[in-house]
């Protein structure tokens, strides 16, 4: 091979590795499970009531530009895919999962978090439980693909895709969409209670096109 053509495979091999290492870097804070954690927002500060038992709650950690983590919270059951939530919350004594805490120990990336509350039926709480096994069995940075998997085709969602990846950037995307569209489906909340800005490019196109 010339020097010339050697040159041109490093470059892509160098390429291809800062892709990679971009790709990775906003998810870094989600599975590192070392004992020295940057700094929560004050528990005080997060001021979200727990779902209800009938309640769809999808959370963004959107402090990155593609995000850095999404997980969902049907009623009271959590599914964190690819998270390390439960395994470092575990150690502290008398720890209970809820939507607050689980929001708070985001705010370690920063404090832009967008929790997405749906109302749905019975029927729709039911099959969207049974999809979490799916979810548990979720790779690094697959958290966002694996919660737009459950959501997707059912209740509220049914517009959404299903989908061989996402980011949580693109899942909280679709979710602005559906609420641009049919603001009484339901709602977005930042830790402290006060709605979501919608971002200003948000258009309420069908949500089919996605999935092209």
């Amino acid at each position: 091979m010339s020097l010339r053509g050697r040159a041109r495979r490093r470059r892509a091999a160098g390429s291809i590795a800062l892709t990679c290492l971009a790709l990775a870097a906003p998810a870094r804070a989600q599975f590192d499970v070392a004992s020295s954690r940057p700094e929560e927002l004050p528990a005080a500060s997060i001021r979200l009531d727990e779902p209800s038992a009938e309640e769809v709650v999808v959370v963004i950690n959107a402090n990155a530009a593609f995000g850095n983590h999404a997980g969902l919270f049907v009623g009271r059951q959590l599914s964190d895919p690819a998270g390390s939530y439960v395994a470092i919350r575990r150690r502290v004594a008398d720890w209970e999962p809820g939507l607050a805490d689980y929001v708070r120990f985001q705010t370690v990336d920063g404090p832009h978090i967008r929790s997405y509350r749906f109302p749905v039926d019975p029927a729709t709480r039911t099959a969207l439980l049974e999809r979490f096994p799916q979810a548990a069995d979720a790779a690094p940075l697959f958290c966002a693909t694996a919660v737009q998997n459950v959501l997707a085709g059912i209740g509220p969602f049914a517009s959404l895709p299903a989908t061989g990846w996402t980011s949580p950037a693109s899942v909280a995307t679709l979710l602005d969409r559906l609420l641009a569209l049919n603001p009484a489906a339901g709602r977005c909340q930042l830790p402290d209670a006060s709605p979501c800005r919608m971002p200003p490019d948000t258009t309420p196109v069908p949500l089919a096109r996605e999935a092209r």
